[in-house]
């Protein structure tokens, strides 16, 4: 259960359409009191657009404890990285 490590929110990059994405995720995460935000990117071809979405969620978010996830994690690592070199120095 993740509210119990203290997550109030996720951020989620994949498509809900994956294979193995977790079904009702949304579900399962209001009834921990978790909110979900979902912002989906192309696994091989994100552009500044999605950075921006994903850096405007964690803004609003600044105060939360915040799960950033995706499909394989690369791209969620990545942006995450990218949001606290570029917005956070």
């Amino acid at each position: 259960m993740l509210a119990k490590d203290g997550v109030d929110a996720m951020i989620y990059l994949a498509p809900l359409s994956v294979p193995d994405a977790v079904k009702n995720e949304t579900g399962l995460l209001a009834t921990q009191g978790i909110e979900f935000v979902h912002i989906p990117k192309p696994f091989g071809a994100p552009t500044e657009a999605h950075f921006e979405q994903v850096s405007a969620a964690v803004s609003r978010l600044k105060n939360k404890r915040v799960l950033t996830d995706g499909q394989v994690n690369i791209l969620a690592s990545t942006i995450v990285f990218l949001y606290r070199v570029l917005r956070r120095n």
